[in-house]
This record gives structure tokens, sequence and C-alpha cells, in this order.
């Protein structure tokens, strides 16, 4: 997927003082095909150097608002139907057991709506645990089927308002028979990641059991009669994860045999919400490693969450887009998850903030608070690190002339500091050493840390 945005502002913390993007350009390959989105807002000034990107709508009007979507239709139906495109909103919810399990029995599921006209994966994915129910039992149950005794399903399984089904043939030859148990297996491994058990399995229990059918057995004999009784973020994570599956083996049981085979996007708002800082750190990542051709797009406010993400993945895999307003927020989200749930981290943490916060210095266990001594020669008190710089280094080539609406509609110009623009030319160009000085407090604070933190002799690695 290809997804270009081109900013009113310099930076991504636009969104935060209401200006919206000039141009926005959604370019995703499908099979077959690609599909486009395109978008411009507002009065814009162009960037030639952008063209080859948005030459589709360069020629826009340049006072108004549009919209356009590029897309062959029976691509589109084709990939909506074998991919998994769905979005998980901030109010997903799974109901308990507790509170009325009968809404919840499972029941057979039609499916006569796989093959017709209309497309029954929704896409707006709110709560969809009584489906997913239904769709593992069928899945166990697929699991007992021995392909040598099905003669007579050798070419078609059932004939449903008149079509026939086939059943892929591969998962028919002996050879393959562990085929229709390796699906079974992939639920079970979504199952284990999120219970952090990798010999918790289904179980079958009698059809007269109340709510379900499906049971967990976990590694130590202990059982957990349903799906149901998970706790809310076990139930959240094992269900979004499941619906992955279960849209991606719409029209093609191979891909729920082979997770790497299902494609499509998941967009999932707020996806550390209701979760254990556990499964925050180490289970959702995991889990999402499992599908390594579905691409994520997610929101969190958990700084947990994108430590389990960098830990997972190499940096190249994982794109994180900061849109609340700078690192003070950032630290100080972290600082909340920290004060609650401190023997979540074992290693030593600092959180080094800028002069202009003011944060008194503090320690809270292993974690240390500390702020960067102000620089008193800087007469200006830039803010940030920019005021550990000489003063002279801040010329007017790094600062751009923006306009700015004010109150009742008046207009002002304000000065945008071009910071990646000076950064480059900093450590690229004027390469000057004498230009970090000032940086001495900061090693300072740094050599302190990890002096206090330093392992007894007796523990540290021999020495090359």
């Amino acid at each position: 997927m290809q997804i270009y945005f081109f900013f009113r502002m310099g930076a991504v913390a636009a969104f935060s003082n209401q200006h919206c993007f000039d141009y926005c350009r959604v370019k995703v390959p499908l099979m077959g095909g690609f599909a486009a989105h395109s978008s411009k807002c507002s009065v814009h000034s162009y960037e030639p150097d952008l063209k080859s990107i948005f030459a589709p709508v360069w020629n826009w009007p340049r006072e108004e608002n549009h919209k356009n979507v590029s897309a062959n239709e029976k691509t589109i139906e084709t990939e909506m139907r074998n991919g998994t495109y769905a979005f998980f909103p901030a109010s997903r919810r799974e109901d308990p057991d507790w509170l009325n399990p009968n809404s919840l029995k499972a029941r057979p599921t039609s499916s006569s709506l796989r093959f017709n006209k209309q497309l029954d994966k929704p896409l707006w994915v709110e709560t969809c645990a009584e489906e997913n129910i239904s769709w593992v039992l069928d899945v166990f149950l697929d699991s007992l089927i021995d392909p040598d005794k099905q003669q007579k399903f050798n070419n078609f399984v059932s004939t449903l308002q008149g079509q026939q089904i086939t059943l892929p043939q591969e998962l028919l030859l002996p050879a393959n028979r562990p085929a229709f148990m390796r699906a079974r297996k992939n639920v079970e491994q979504i199952l284990q990641t999120v219970l952090q058990d990798n010999s918790a399995e289904l179980i079958l229990i009698p059809r007269n059991a109340d709510p379900s059918r499906i049971s967990i057995k976990m590694g130590d004999g202990r059982i957990i009669p349903t799906l149901q009784s998970l706790s809310e973020g076990q139930s959240q994570l094992f269900h979004l994860f499941a619906t992955i599956i279960r849209y991606g083996e719409r029209t093609d049981l191979n891909r729920s045999v082979n997770l790497s085979q299902i494609t499509g996007l998941v967009i999932v708002d707020e996806i550390a919400a209701h979760l254990h800082p556990t499964l925050q750190h180490d289970v959702l990542p995991e889990l999402i490693s499992l599908f390594p051709k579905v691409q994520f797009i997610v929101s969190s406010h958990s700084p947990l969450f994108l430590l389990g993400m960098e830990k997972r993945f190499s940096p190249d895999r994982v794109t994180i887009l900061e849109l609340d307003g700078g690192g003070y927020t950032g630290l100080n989200n972290f600082l909340k998850v920290y004060a609650v749930h401190p023997l979540s981290f074992n290693h030593a943490i600092l959180l080094l903030y800028d002069w202009d916060t003011h944060k008194p210095s503090d320690q809270i266990e292993k974690l240390w608070i500390r702020s960067i001594p102000k620089n008193s020669e800087d007469a200006e008190e830039k803010r940030g690190i920019e005021n550990l710089f000489p003063s002279a280094l801040f010329t007017d080539c790094f600062y751009e002339e923006k306009p700015k609406k004010g109150i009742h509609g008046r207009s002002n110009v304000i000065h945008d500091f071009k910071k990646q623009e000076f950064c480059d030319w900093i450590c690229d160009v004027r390469r000057d050493p004498a230009d970090f000085a000032k940086f001495n407090c900061v090693v300072e604070i740094l050599r302190e840390f990890s002096q206090a933190h330093q392992p007894p002799p007796d523990q540290q690695p021999p020495s090359e």
C-alpha cells in the first residue's frame, strides 16, 4: 500500500491546530489492479515536486474541496470477497458470560450468504463473539474429518441454493489429512497466545451443555467452561484475530490452514483499550505477527504497546505517527502507566524532559524523572533541545513565514522553525563539535543514570 500526504504545515502537529492537509492520496495494490482514493481540502499552495505523485488530481480547481475514488468495480468485488477488510472501533465490546449467557448461545451459521452477491463480512465490527463461537465450532468439527472416508465428497461437499460448493481438492488428499487439523491449530494458536499457555486447546463438550459446546483446556488441566468465560481483554483479542481468519477464509478454506495467505487491511481504533499491560506489550504484537500479509493501521495511546511492537518487529516494519502534540504528552502518558503498573517493567527507565516543561526530578522504583537544565546563555530562551545550541546558529534561513488565522477572523504571521533542515545542517554539513558543548549536561544525566544501575561486579559480563 502506498499512502501520500501533503500537509499544509511542516509537521504532523498541524492536526491538533485544526489545519487540514492539502492533498491525500492512497493507492492500494489489489488482485488484478489497484484502487486509489484522492482528496483535496482547502486553498493550498502547489508544490511542483509532488506533481508526479498527485498527477491524476493535480488540475483540480485550487479553491474547492474534491474527492475521487479510482477503482475497477469487479476488482474491488473480488478483493473484498477474498481478503480481510475490517474496522474495529474503540467502542468494540464482547458481552461477558455473566451478563446474559443465553444471548450468546452458539447457533448454526448459514453458509448461503457466502455465495450470493451480498458481502456478509461487515466492515464495521463492534462485536463478533456470537458469529465467532459458531464458526469455531465449525472449525473444530472440520478437524475431525477423515478425507479417506469422504469418497462421496471428492468433488463437492454440498449443494446450496443450486450452487455446488467445491472443497479444495488438496485438502482431500491422504497426504494432507492434517490440513483440517491445521486450521483448528491456528485458532488454538491465537488462544494460546492470548492465554500465554502453549498447551491450551479447544475441547468439545456434550450438546446439552450451556451456553456453548466449545470449552478450553489449559496446560495444567484446568477447564475454562466457554469462550465467553474469558476476561474482557482476552475476549477482545481472541475475537478480533479470529475474525481476521474467519473473514479471510470465506472463499478459500486454505487461508485458515495457512495464515500467511490471508491478505487485507485491518484498522483498529485504540487497539490497547481494555487490555492488561502484559497483553499490550507481549501478546498483541505477537498476534499481529501471525498475519504477515495483512496491513494493520491502529491508533493507541499506550507506550507499552509501542514498546512491544518495536521489540517484536524490526524498525522498518513499524511506522509510528505521533499525532498528539509532542514528546511531553508521550512521556506523561508513560508515567501514568508506570505509576499504576510498575511491576510490568523489569529494567531501569529514564524519562528526560525538556527544560521548559519545568518537570521536577523524581524517582519511582527504577524509573528516573529528570529535566534538561536550562541554558542561561540563550537570551531568547528557545523551547526544547534547541535551547542548548549557540544562538548564532539560528539564522533566518531556518524560519518560514506562514499566515495564521487569529481571533475575530484576523490573520497574523508566524515564523515556523524548519527543525529537520536545521538538524541536517548541524549534523551533516556543519559538523562542528563545539556546537554541542552545552550537551554535557545531558551526558552527565545519562552517566549518572547508567552508573546507578550498573549490575554488581560478579554479574557483569567478562571483558574481552
